[in-house]
């Protein structure tokens, strides 16, 4: 079996979800994100929603049991999102693909 690439292990949340995601966890941050929760917030059916958690986990913004993190709650912060995004970036993708 072929080893994946870095590009397909990198962590990948569509735009429109992460606008509606956040949108979402600003009004309330959740408990626990499961793919119910998934599924109402974005709109989506449970195994889109289950895909969701992977990548939610590699950036930062769940924990290992799907609760959201420190970071998710700054996150959803207008003043923090800049410095959270680059937090994102900085902890998930090497320098040589951030110097691109």
């Amino acid at each position: 079996m072929a080893e994946k690439t870095q590009a397909e292990s990198l962590p990948k949340i569509p735009v429109k979800a992460w606008i509606a995601l956040r949108s979402k966890f600003k009004q309330s941050l959740p408990t626990t994100v499961t793919p119910s929760y998934l599924m109402t917030a974005l709109s989506v059916n449970d195994g889109s929603a289950r895909t969701y958690l992977v990548p939610l986990r590699s950036v930062g913004l769940i924990d290992e049991l799907d609760k959201p993190t420190d970071l998710a709650n700054r996150w959803r912060d207008d003043t923090a999102y800049t410095q959270v995004a680059k937090e994102i970036l900085d902890t998930v993708y090497p320098k040589e693909l951030r110097d691109l």
